[in-house]
């Protein structure tokens, strides 16, 4: 879901697709190596067929009346990561950009793992955002990047199916799932924080049990995707 208070940009959504993501990745400037992989089910026997080492996993899930009673609740309560300097995180502003937000919440964290060209868009972007420390201000940056701007609406464009409207009100919602300091930290721009889900000793596990707590809130929906970020199969 891209609802949010500035609706003064709006993007056009991005499909749940490791082909679209990884047309984004090598967009960015990211070299090959690593990809976005389906995660098809959260069986151990379905996990064990994901490409290791997972850096991190993206969740589209759908807002439902259940899931915006768990985010007030949650927005109440006191932070819960202990370092959160640790963590790149963003503040969403740009409507139906959340796609778009947990693959560049995915690709800066994991940036030490990763090989990023120097003169690529997503190193352009990281050296800027990354002396800031306000959620709001990378935000800003993010909506004056024309580069990144073009990398998501070439791959947005790219879908097995239609792309909606950028005007299109949706009620998915991408998070990302990533391992910082030995925990397990969900970034959302649509939240005040990075939300801390527990010690991590394994990405891919520790991201399935979370998505599990994200599905039971919500029993009869099947609009549920994940998509982890590990090396090429």
């Amino acid at each position: 879901m891209s609802e949010t208070k500035n609706n003064k940009i709006r993007w056009v959504p991005l499909e749940s697709n490791p082909q679209v993501m990884n047309r984004m990745l090598r967009r960015l400037g990211v070299a090959e190596g690593y990809s976005f992989n389906d995660i098809w089910g959260l069986d151990p026997e379905l996990l064990a067929m994901v490409p290791q080492p997972c850096l991190a996993v993206l969740l589209l899930f759908p807002i439902t009346p259940a899931y915006e009673r768990h985010f007030q609740e949650e927005r109440s309560q006191p932070p819960t990561h202990t370092n959160p300097h640790q963590v790149f995180f963003m503040k969403q502003t740009i409507g139906n950009a959340c796609g778009t937000m947990a693959v560049l919440h995915a690709l800066i964290n994991a940036r030490d793992r990763l090989s990023i060209k120097p003169d690529g868009p997503l190193q352009r972007f990281m050296e800027r955002a990354l002396e800031e420390e306000d959620p709001a201000v990378r935000a800003s940056l993010l909506e004056n990047s024309e580069e990144l701007a073009d990398a998501h609406r070439d791959s947005a464009a790219q879908g097995q199916t239609e792309a909606p409207d950028a005007e299109t009100a949706t009620n998915l919602h991408f998070v990302c799932l990533v391992p910082v300091g030995g925990r397990l930290v969900e970034l959302d721009g649509r939240k005040d924080q990075p939300i801390d889900h527990g010690p991590c000793t394994d990405v891919l596990t520790d991201s399935a049990r979370v998505a599990k707590e994200f599905m039971a809130r919500d029993p009869d929906n099947v609009q549920f995707n994940l998509v982890s970020l590990g090396p090429m199969p």
